[in-house]
């Protein structure tokens, strides 16, 4: 069984989750998360006109209004649906260019602990008891520090609690160096950007023996999965996340055949990125985030710039999570 199933079952409180269940606890949970964004002076104002009615939540929510990373790069805390001082960790993101505003994302560590016990699950289908990972995330430096409540944290966190061990390296900036931690730290599975990781993997000399590779926070060419499964004669599982979701997002099982999606604690939408009409299953389109659990900055309908399709019908692990195919496009 994918161990997500039993994660979903812990947080539908049974033992079968079932489609029909998630779908309860998702309308549920939005009407909680709307009602909660309503303490925000972004949402209060965008929704002064709406009444959040509906029998779905895709019916809620095709009412509602977009909101944008540049709205909240403007204006951070007018996304707070708490007092800021109720907020126990702040995310910063770098702008592209030398003068743009960052993005701040505010989380309590409730908000964080949910994401960790996500991980906790996900990575049960990629790392294994009594393993090691390497962690080449941001948020790491070399040496093993990392930032508390970063991804990083989290996984650390989420693995050790099915007897795995983890190690910070944190963004490959020197490829040689970074083998070399790789090598002296024994780990048998990596986390990191597909295009550092590939980087390693091309060195000539020494290689790690990797069991599993695990990309996240960029773009993963299938091109690049695949070398790397050549280069090491290791397993590649993709996973898709952002700040904005509290790091966690979506992420493969054995299958290999899309990433689940976190359904319980967001609703991914696939809009046409023109007409913002909702496209159906199976067509790709740009990716639209409702978060679902977060309390101190709950988003609605936020435009991610990343373009991907939901998979359409069942997994054949099982899990009645739906998936994301591969993502492409920015943040």
């Amino acid at each position: 069984m994918n161990p997500l199933t039993l994660w979903l079952g812990e947080k539908l409180g049974t033992a079968a989750p079932s489609r029909a269940a998630l779908d309860a606890h998702q309308l549920r949970r939005l009407r909680e998360t709307l009602a909660q964004s309503l303490n925000s002076r972004h949402y209060r104002e965008r929704f002064r006109d709406h009444n959040f009615s509906g029998a779905t939540a895709a019916e809620v929510l095709q009412a509602l209004p977009f909101s944008s990373p540049s709205e909240l790069r403007a204006e951070p805390l007018a996304f707070l649906a708490v007092p800021p001082d109720a907020a126990e960790r702040v995310v910063t993101l770098p702008t592209s260019g030398t003068t743009g505003q960052p993005k701040r994302v505010y989380f309590s560590a409730a908000e964080l602990e949910n994401t960790a016990h996500f991980f906790q699950f996900g990575m049960q289908n990629i790392a294994r008891r009594g393993g090691r990972v390497m962690l080449f995330m941001r948020g790491g430096e070399p040496g093993g520090f990392a930032a508390s409540g970063g991804v990083c944290d989290l996984v650390t966190r989420a693995v050790a609690r099915f007897g795995c061990s983890a190690v910070t390296y944190g963004e490959v900036d020197d490829a040689e160096h970074a083998r070399a931690a790789l090598l002296e730290s024994g780990a048998d599975c990596a986390v990191g950007v597909a295009a550092q990781m590939l980087k390693i993997a091309r060195l000539p000399g020494r290689q790690p023996r990797l069991k599993s590779v695990l990309l996240s926070a960029d773009n993963i060419p299938a091109e690049i999965a695949a070398e790397l499964e050549n280069r090491w004669n290791c397993e590649v599982f993709r996973h898709y996340g952002m700040t904005e979701t509290a790091f966690g997002g979506a992420v493969d099982c054995g299958a290999h055949a899309g990433m689940h999606i976190r359904e319980p604690d967001m609703i991914f939408e696939i809009i046409d990125p023109i007409s913002g009409v909702v496209l159906p299953d199976g067509e790709r389109g740009e990716v639209v985030l409702t978060t679902l659990t977060r309390r101190v900055m709950p988003l609605v309908r936020y435009r991610t710039g990343d373009f991907s399709r939901i998979i359409p019908g069942d997994c054949a692990c099982g899990c009645p999570l739906k998936r994301l195919d591969n993502v492409e496009g920015h943040r």
